[in-house]
């Protein structure tokens, strides 16, 4: 449902109905893959922080370079796309 690229343009990820977050090294190498309960409904990398924002229907993840967990939180409502400022602050 969704693929974008990282700002450096050296990572991009994909989601889709499969629930799975796949992060991929410019050469289309696997390198990371994180589930959500539902499917992916967006994904967006930060442009400051190349932190990775994804979102299913019903919760949203950060996943973070460093980071060993992708934590999830509950969305109220259905999430069909979102993005980062350009300061990378805030997430829409």
């Amino acid at each position: 449902y969704c693929v974008t690229y990282a700002p450096d343009g050296r990572h991009f990820a994909s989601g889709g109905a499969d629930k799975q977050v796949i992060i991929w090294t410019s050469e289309a190498e696997g390198i990371l893959k994180y589930a959500h309960s539902e499917s992916i409904q967006a994904l967006a990398f930060n442009p400051v922080t190349h932190q990775l924002a994804s979102a299913s229907t019903v919760d949203f993840g950060l996943w973070a370079h460093d980071a060993k967990s992708v934590p999830k939180h509950k969305l109220p409502s259905r999430a069909l796309t979102m993005s980062w400022t350009n300061d990378g602050q805030h997430l829409a």
